[in-house]
């Protein structure tokens, strides 16, 4: 079975590749050493180096890699401060953060072992990029990106099961998806030397439980049973104001106890948000979908607003996603309140 990111020989002549793309009709595209992308059935082709056997390098660059790898710190946890913490990375190639290839590494600052399926996907399709087996504080390449195939996707999905030997609660099972984002000249992490410094982080897992019984759902339940989603703002009201008034702002925006309105933009979920990068913001704002979704959900909630405004279309397309990978229905928000810029998640 070929996957994207092996390397292969050619049966009849003498010629290597990186295979590309595994198309349906079981054709295999391969580029040649000189960029030259071709077409060939499986016979004529053998795997040298499959991407499945064995996860490359973990902890430490290269040594062949130029000399702006040699001198970035090993431990790719520490440098993308990630302990506890498990992400797909997106470096640019050296000197060409704007034009260059991009290169995945899943980085796993958590104590446990990862079994990851990475995926591209568009229009409901995925096309694996590769699967690995990834020791705790350790990171590997997952593939590198040219520039002119990120059109052909829509996305990344990562699938993953975490795994400790040792006592503990149950682990998580992982489905992430979100948009493939470009590096721009925005240092990240000015402290770290090029390309490095340019590196988009995209959270999979930040330590957290994730619910996985019902035994588990109740202790959710019971935890936000008095806790009522707060509308419009994530900063917390007084105990006295929650008691005296705790239908007031429902009511100022029309709507029901059962319906809830939340704000995603960044000055409404943190008082200083200067100085984070878009992946930085965009996490956030999804860490905090997540929250409220499952609150409205707790709490019998008929439906949702999300107000994501318009900009780019990257969180509202992001919100979408996570939408859709959870089977829950949404529509465009009324149009004569919000405009373009709000989702409506229907939760009866």
């Amino acid at each position: 079975m070929f996957q994207p990111g092996d390397k292969v020989s050619f049966v009849n002549e003498k010629q290597e590749g990186t295979v590309v793309t595994v198309k349906p009709n079981g054709m295999i595209v391969v580029e040649i050493e000189d960029g030259f992308p071709i077409e060939v059935t499986p016979r004529e082709l053998v795997i040298k180096n499959s991407i499945l056997s064995a996860p490359k390098e973990q902890s430490k660059p290269d040594a062949s890699k130029s000399n702006s790898d040699k001198a970035f710190i090993a431990d790719y946890v520490a440098a993308f401060q990630l302990k506890d913490k498990i992400a797909l990375a997106f470096i640019p190639d050296s000197g060409q953060v704007l034009s260059g290839n991009i290169t995945l590494r899943l980085v796993n600052g958590s104590e446990d072992d990862i079994l990851a399926a990475i995926y591209t996907h568009k229009a409901n399709k995925r096309t694996g990029l590769g699967g690995v087996h990834l020791l705790p504080g350790t990171s590997t390449e997952i593939a590198t990106i040219k520039r002119n195939q990120i059109i052909d996707f829509e996305g990344i999905i990562v699938e993953a099961l975490l795994y400790r030997q040792s006592e503990s609660t149950s682990r998580p099972r992982l489905l992430k998806s979100f948009p493939f984002e470009l590096p721009t000249l925005f240092q990240n992490f000015p402290k770290l030397q090029s390309p490095f410094c340019f590196t988009v982080l995209q959270e999979i897992h930040n330590g957290e439980p994730v619910i996985e019984s019902e035994e588990e759902l109740s202790g959710l339940m019971e935890k936000f049973k008095n806790d009522s989603i707060k509308i419009g703002s994530q900063k917390k009201a007084s105990p006295e104001a929650a008691k005296k008034s705790p239908d007031n702002t429902l009511q100022r925006f029309g709507l029901s106890p059962i319906n809830h309105e939340i704000d995603l933009h960044i000055e409404e979920l943190i008082n200083e948000p200067a100085g984070l990068s878009n992946g930085e913001i965009m996490q956030i704002q999804l860490n905090y979908f997540h929250k409220t979704l499952d609150k409205a959900m707790l709490s019998k909630a008929q439906s949702i607003v999300y107000i994501h405004g318009v900009g780019n279309g990257k969180l509202k397309a992001a919100l979408r996603e996570e939408l859709r990978n959870l089977h829950i229905k949404y529509k465009d928000a009324d149009f004569t309140r919000y405009g373009a810029g709000a989702t409506e998640v229907v939760l009866r």
